[in-house]
């Protein structure tokens, strides 16, 4: 697997999107990086998925393809959450 194939990453606003992006991807043989903010997709929370759901979702997906699909993760650190904002330091970085 050659990471420079890789060009284009989508954020999994929604159920619908990520569909829509393993659906094309699969279609069209085309690589993609499905980049999850912790806003997006986090252990406790998140407003698309909480990262079980989402790993789920994705994997269970008939359009899943490793090959084609790589999970990430962008704005992962201390406070870019916004439920950080009502913890201390350390248990903001507990959470991360």
């Amino acid at each position: 697997m050659v990471w420079s194939k890789f060009k284009l990453g989508i954020g999994p606003i929604s159920p619908d999107v990520v569909n829509a992006c393993l659906k094309y991807s699969n279609d069209h043989n085309f690589p993609l990086m499905i980049i999850a903010s912790r806003n997006q997709v986090d252990h406790y929370s998140g407003y698309a998925f909480t990262t079980d759901e989402f790993l789920q979702f994705v994997k269970n997906n008939s359009n899943y393809n490793s090959n084609l699909i790589k999970i990430c993760r962008d704005h992962c650190g201390p406070n870019f959450a916004d439920l950080d904002k009502k913890f201390n330091l350390n248990a903001i970085i507990e959470r991360c």
